[in-house]
């Protein structure tokens, strides 16, 4: 694996890609509501195209920059920065992830709803989805016993839970551990607030039992390709090691639980022989990526954004932008499709 890492500026090299199929998967994307899409193989940008947002992809647009890019709100593939800042946080000993959530904000911590369970609910079962809260927090099942993909405050209490052990917000410790040693100037959590056309589905997402509002990811195709680097790079940035606790690293993009091999901690992983997908309780046989290789895995969210991570071919892929399809959910149709097509591109041909 190369080593290189880019300086403020991002090197382009797409020696060796089959550069007439990779315009054809770039065409498609912007076809699809894109506005950003970033290919990063060996450190480099093979692609890193940019377009004005249309009328789908403007409403989630939270700024537009100078240089083209643009800032969006990456829905739940924040999920999986929050799993890298818990790394780092078990790497500096400030959080063990088998501590209940209460040593870490007190009784109470799930509002009004809270179950007899919630004594008992740990930091893990936060990040494996495997709580036993609904998405208002209310009483499911037994943590866990079962793996239910979370939309609301169950999974954001993870940032809780980072801030209570790191004594400072969530703001200040993810640009002191993340964004600010990989460069990433455009990134950072906003507040989320309702909007009119927000589907109705994530409205438990925009708010904590107790009213506050809830934090969103906010970033750049482009950084996210920093981020998602990074973790390829076993959590180091330029020969420096982020601080991440190496078990925990290794474990967050393997399977976490028995009920859906496909997710990790926060992470969707490929090369499993089953998966379940959000809110559907349907077994899928296959692999998550079915065109892609068994080591791929990804941060995924709402609108199809996504970071795509695939260590055997040295790859990033990020995309950002509005629904590209009908309906989206974590690893759409659009989204297998991206990543197979960028596979197919690629100069080792590698697919399963």
């Amino acid at each position: 694996m190369n080593d290189y890492y880019p300086g403020t500026n991002w090197e382009h090299d797409d020696r060796g890609w089959d550069r007439a199929a990779l315009a054809i998967v770039l065409e498609s994307a912007r076809e699809l509501n894109s506005t950003d899409i970033a290919v990063v193989h060996r450190g480099r940008l093979v692609a890193d195209a940019r377009w004005q947002p249309g009328p789908v992809a403007a409403a989630e647009v939270v700024e537009s920059l100078p240089d083209g890019r643009v800032r969006q709100d990456i829905a739940s593939a924040q999920k999986s920065v929050s799993s890298v800042l818990a790394a780092i946080a078990v790497g500096r000993g400030l959080l063990d992830i088998n501590s209940p959530v209460s040593a870490h904000l007190g009784k109470g911590w799930a509002g009004p709803k809270a179950p007899p369970s919630e004594e008992r609910i740990t930091v893990r079962h936060l990040l494996t989805m495997t709580s036993g809260l609904a998405d208002d927090m209310s009483f499911v099942a037994e943590p866990g016993t079962r793996w239910d993909y979370n939309l609301g405050p169950a999974y954001h209490t993870v940032k809780r839970v980072l801030a209570a052990a790191a004594g400072s917000s969530i703001d200040e410790l993810t640009a002191s551990w993340l964004t600010g040693p990989l460069g990433m100037d455009a990134s950072g959590w906003v507040r989320r607030t309702w909007r009119e056309g927000t589907p109705e589905l994530l409205r438990p997402s925009f708010q904590y039992p107790d009213g506050e509002p809830i934090e969103g990811f906010v970033t750049t195709a482009q950084d996210l390709a920093r981020f998602g680097l990074a973790v390829l790079r076993g959590c180091m940035w330029n020969g420096t090691a982020l601080g991440a606790d190496p078990n925990y690293a290794a474990a967050m993009v393997r399977p976490s639980q028995p009920f859906n091999p496909a997710y990790g901690y926060l992470w969707w992983l490929n090369g499993q022989n089953r998966y379940l997908a959000p809110k559907n309780e349907t077994v899928f046989e296959g692999s998550f990526f079915p065109n892609a290789p068994g080591d791929t895995f990804g941060a995924l969210g709402a609108m199809d954004r996504m970071c795509v991570v695939i260590p055997s071919l040295d790859l990033v892929i990020t995309r950002s932008g509005g629904l590209a399809q009908e309906r989206s959910a974590a690893g759409s149709a659009f989204v297998r499709s991206l990543v197979a097509s960028v596979c197919a591109a690629h100069p080792l041909r590698r697919l399963p």
